[in-house]
């Protein structure tokens, strides 16, 4: 189906304006009015193409709002403005929009960047925003409305849920350097609307603890020493609305302390966390990646009592 382009055509005289070019706008104005045949967007003489955008809800996002080119044989110098939205919006807003004017020789392009904003009132979907563009040459001047070929703007509010849960192992009447074992399984689901790639989520076990192993439903795992912690990282992939697991076990740590005694655990009384809480560093959605702070797990706690025969490490 071919889209049509209205654009006024203000001419100096009357036959000055497009000599010698194939004209394809809408309809301009000389002393006498005509109708004309309109291109596609792309193909027109002040041809543009609309970019597409997503941004997070309470977020924004810099990037392309729309391509600009020059198809007629003169020079142009250019103005571009935000005109508006096709169809409702909730807290969006466009700004910063470089540069907003240039000048194209015959034949060149301008890509228009600027900033897109999605308050935290900004309701999840698609919609699209439209431009006016202002061209004068030196025996003409044009407007056009990109509303043809609009900005397309995604907004996602993308949601991984984080659980985690004792399968097995003693959380209450435990004593110190005393040796346990637990069994942890940490959940994630993409509840939110998109796919996501790349998701990475990291967890920490104190320096008390020692990693043993590691299973995931899917996707891969590692881990790393920092000091005498391990810091685990999980990565994967999950669609809207897929799920996964990560089982993990650990157990107190042994430590020598000299003349042939050794050490194990909790060497104090008094409260501690299995985990410090699993959180989702980062994922991947549309091919952009997102960095996020306040998706978080629970953590598992115990309480651990002082053990009257301290002389080593009780199993």
């Amino acid at each position: 189906m071919k889209k049509y382009l209205l654009m006024i055509i203000l001419f100096a005289g009357i036959s000055g304006g497009f000599a010698g070019i194939n004209s394809d706008f809408a309809w301009y104005m000389t002393e006498r009015s005509s109708l004309v045949y309109v291109a596609p967007c792309e193909n027109a003489f002040i041809s543009f193409e609309g970019g597409n955008l997503t941004v997070l809800i309470d977020d924004s996002t810099y990037g392309e709002l729309v391509v600009i080119g020059n198809k007629m044989n003169r020079t142009m110098d250019m103005e571009i403005f935000f005109e508006g939205w096709s169809g409702p919006q909730t807290d969006l807003s466009i700004s910063d929009i470089s540069p907003d004017s240039f000048t194209l020789l015959p034949g060149e392009t301008e890509d228009i960047y600027g900033e897109v904003e999605a308050g935290e009132n900004a309701v999840a979907g698609t919609y699209y925003a439209y431009f006016r563009i202002v061209s004068e040459w030196s025996d003409g001047e044009a407007e056009v409305n990109t509303s043809d070929c609009p900005l397309e703007i995604r907004v996602i509010d993308p949601n991984l849920d984080l659980r985690k849960e004792l399968l097995y192992g003693e959380t209450e009447d435990l004593h110190t350097n005393t040796s346990y074992e637990w069994g942890l399984r940490l959940y994630v689901n993409n509840s939110g609307m998109v796919d996501m790639t790349d998701i990475e989520i990291k967890d920490v076990i104190p320096g008390e603890l020692e990693l043993i192993s590691l299973s995931p439903s899917k996707g891969s795992t590692d881990s790393e020493t920092h000091g005498s912690s391990t810091h685990i990282t999980w990565t994967l992939d999950l669609v809207s609305g897929e799920g996964a697991y990560l089982d993990m076990v650990i157990e107190t740590r042994e430590k020598e302390v000299g003349h042939g005694m050794k050490k194990c655990g909790f060497t104090s009384p008094g409260d501690y966390c299995l985990n410090e809480g699993a959180e989702v560093k980062g994922f991947d959605i549309y091919g952009k990646h997102y960095s996020i702070e306040d998706m978080k797990s629970n953590k598992i706690c115990i309480e651990v009592h002082e053990n009257e025969n301290d002389d080593g490490c009780d199993k």
